[in-house]
C-alpha cells in the first residue's frame, strides 16, 4: 500500500502458490469497499423512494412485512397491482420501469450500466420489468480488478486488446474513489519483458500514459536452476541463466524492475497448517460439517 501511495512500481517476487493473487485481489476489495457499500445504501434509499412513490398512487405495501426484502416488497405489491398477471403492459409497470431509468441515470460512474433491452422508454411488460428491478436491487458495480496470466506465448497484441477493457473501466469511474487494480502475474516469463517494463516502472502502454486511477501490481517467480547433487535436487539462484519446467521460461528481469522487486516469500509449516484450516473451516460453513470433515 505504501508504494501504491507513494506511485512507486509494485513488483512482488515468490515461489508459485504463496498467495500472492489472493492478496492483490483481496488489496483492490479494501480500496475499493466504501464505494461498494455506498453503492448498496444508496439503491437501498432508492428502492425505498420508489415504494413511497407508487404508494402515493394507490399501490399497496400493507401486506408485506419489513422481513421482506426491498426488492421482494415491491415485486409482490407490483404483481398485485397489475391484477396479478406478469404479462402485459400495466400502468403500474410502466411508472416503475420509467423510475428505474431515472434512478439510473443518476447513479455514481462506478455501477454497471444497464443492459440494453430494460432501457426501451415504452416498455411496460410487467415480467421484464421485474427482471430490471431485480438488476437494479443487486447494486451491480464495475470490475475493479484485473488480472493477467502472463507467459511466454502472450503477444504484444494481446497485452495491448485485454487493457482496452481495462482502460475503458478506469476511465468510465475516474471520477469516483475507486481504482482499478491490474495484477500482472509470473510477469518473468513473459517474451516481451520490455512492453512489461513500459507498463510497471513507466506507467504507459505503446507510448501512451495510462489512466491515473489504474494500479499496476507485478508478480514474478525467483529465476533459478536445477542442479542434481547427491540425488536431491538443489534450487539456487542465478539471475544470469533461464530455468525451464513445463510452460514456464522465468528470465532475468530488466535492471530498472529488478532494482524495484522485493521478496514476497512463502508460508512458514505453522502458516500452512493455519491457512488449511482456515479453508476447511470456510468449507464448513458453506457446505456444512460433513464436508470439511470428510476432507480432514
Amino acid at each position: 500500500h505504501e508504494r501504491v501511495s507513494c506511485h512507486i512500481p509494485c513488483i512482488l517476487e515468490g515461489e508459485t502458490g504463496v498467495s500472492k493473487t489472493a492478496l492483490t485481489k483481496m488489496y483492490s476489495i479494501l480500496m475499493n469497499n466504501s464505494t461498494r457499500v455506498r453503492a448498496k445504501e444508496t439503491t437501498m434509499k432508492k428502492l425505498t423512494d420508489m415504494e413511497a412513490e407508487l404508494a402515493e398512487m394507490g399501490v399497496g405495501f400493507e401486506n408485506y412485512g419489513n422481513e421482506e426484502s426491498q426488492v421482494r416488497r415491491l415485486e409482490l405489491a407490483i404483481v398485485e397491482a397489475s391484477e396479478s398477471t406478469i404479462s402485459g403492459d400495466t400502468p403500474v409497470a410502466k411508472k416503475l420501469h420509467d423510475m428505474l431509468i431515472e434512478g439510473c441515470e443518476s447513479r455514481e460512474c462506478i455501477f454497471v450500466d444497464p443492459p440494453a433491452e430494460y432501457l426501451v422508454r415504452s416498455m411496460g411488460d410487467t415480467s421484464q420489468v421485474l427482471n430490471f428491478l431485480t438488476w437494479f436491487g443487486s447494486a451491480a458495480v464495475e470490475k475493479t480488478f484485473f488480472e493477467i496470466n502472463v507467459h511466454s506465448s502472450l503477444t504484444e497484441d494481446e497485452v495491448v486488446q485485454r487493457f482496452v477493457d481495462i482502460r475503458t473501466t478506469a476511465e468510465k469511474i475516474k471520477t469516483s474513489e475507486c481504482i482499478v487494480v491490474v495484477f500482472l502475474d509470473e510477469v518473468n516469463t513473459s517474451s516481451t519483458l520490455g512492453m512489461f517494463k513500459e507498463i510497471v516502472v513507466d506507467h504507459s502502454l505503446s507510448g501512451e500514459e495510462l489512466e491515473s486511477n489504474i494500479v499496476i501490481i507485478s508478480a514474478c517467480n525467483p529465476p533459478r536452476k536445477q542442479a542434481a547433487r547427491g540425488g536431491l535436487i538443489q534450487r539456487e539462484l542465478d539471475l544470469g541463466k533461464d530455468w525451464a519446467s513445463g510452460h514456464y521460461q522465468v528470465s532475468k528481469l530488466p535492471e530498472s524492475m529488478a532494482k524495484l522487486k522485493w521478496e514476497y516469500g512463502s508460508l512458514t509449516s505453522e502458516q500452512e497448517k493455519d491457512f488449511v484450516f482456515r479453508k476447511l473451516e470456510l468449507l464448513r460453513q458453506i457446505g456444512g460439517s460433513g464436508m470439511s470433515s470428510g476432507l480432514a
